[in-house]
């Protein structure tokens, strides 16, 4: 199956990213993964779990889950090959700089000074929620010397217990029943911080969201609540499909995995081509809502295509610049730039 391909392929040193034509697929590449080849390092790059240009935002956990996988591709010098999963939808979605996450990831070490008051307002910038009691992925709360946070792709949140700004301890609780437990394997002596939203929120993103908007829509932005929001360094739901406005170039997972081997999924073509038009129809629809709607309705302003997605040409130009394998159901993998190993 494709796992063993995708074992073969990494464990030669190289990483190996494979693109499945849904999420069906990624699921079951998953399992067989790690019941097949435990030893090899898997990282997933879900696909939003919401339609282009929505009102609703992406699952907290899945957008954790999404940003522990790129901040782990952030360590290029990794020593083994990895096997990097994501779908066509995912792929195809423009991301945050590589730069820009890597300016959210922190380690928090046992005995470090810790400004306990910057290091909230930096949780709070990369997507972190403040809350009373942390519960999920993305949660931080502050009761005098204890520190709570559930950082991204982590399985448990940790308790930081500082004296001062003296971090002295870090353990693991129980997000249930807020005890703090030992679980076997699980001893930090350090934690990984990193963004937990792909909206940045800091002064440089927002000053570049708000000349962006200007430019791309020719208008103040006064009578959209998005832009009042941005523009006061708060979230609203939905801020991730203006992703591209925060950012002066986005990346791709390309960007972020520039010597991978790229193995596609049987009827990929077929897969991107719906997306593409799927993106166009979503886009056509919102910029047409204007008509439409009521005199006191909030604009929606969609964020051109290209800035957020590829299309059918640059898509097949970034492929075209790849060392690309192809999957067929019927036989062995052939590499579709004709090159021979």
């Amino acid at each position: 199956g494709e796992a063993s391909v995708l074992a073969t392929l990494a464990s030669g040193g190289q990483d190996t990213l494979f693109i499945a034509r849904d999420d069906v697929v990624l699921e079951r590449v998953r399992t067989a993964m790690g019941f097949f080849s435990p030893d090899i390092p898997c990282l997933v790059v879900p696909a939003w779990d919401c339609l282009p240009y929505d009102r609703v935002s992406p699952r907290p956990e899945l957008v954790g889950l999404r940003l522990a996988s790129l901040a782990a591709l952030l360590r290029h010098n990794h020593p083994k090959g990895r096997v990097i999963l994501t779908t066509i939808s995912g792929v195809i979605q423009r991301l945050i700089p590589q730069q820009k996450l890597s300016s959210t990831v922190r380690r928090l070490g046992v005995g470090e000074r810790i400004d306990t008051l910057i290091l909230a307002e930096s949780l709070l910038a990369s997507g972190f929620r403040r809350v009373g009691t942390v519960r999920e992925i993305g949660e931080f709360a502050v009761r005098g010397d204890i520190f709570d946070v559930f950082p991204a792709g982590s399985q448990y949140p940790c308790r930081l217990d500082f004296f001062g700004d003296d971090l002295e301890g870090i353990r693991v609780f129980d997000p249930m029943t807020q005890q703090t437990t030992k679980m076997e394997g699980v001893a930090p002596h350090g934690i990984m911080l990193s963004a937990v939203s792909e909206v940045v929120l800091d002064e440089a993103t927002i000053s570049q969201f708000r000349s962006r908007y200007r430019v791309i829509f020719e208008v103040s932005g006064d009578d959209d609540p998005l832009y009042t929001a941005v523009s006061a360094g708060q979230r609203v739901p939905g801020i991730e499909h203006w992703l591209s406005m925060f950012h002066e170039n986005m990346e791709s997972l390309f960007d972020y995995l520039p010597e991978a081997l790229v193995v596609l999924d049987h009827q990929c073509a077929e897969a991107a081509e719906a997306r593409f038009d799927l993106i166009s129809e979503y886009y056509e629809a919102r910029t047409n809502i204007p008509a439409l709607a009521t005199s006191d309705a909030p604009p929606y302003r969609p964020v051109p295509p290209d800035h957020m997605y590829f299309n059918s040409a640059t898509w097949q130009e970034s492929l075209d610049a790849l060392q690309v394998w192809q999957l067929s159901p019927y036989s062995r993998p052939e590499q579709t730039d004709g090159s021979i190993d």
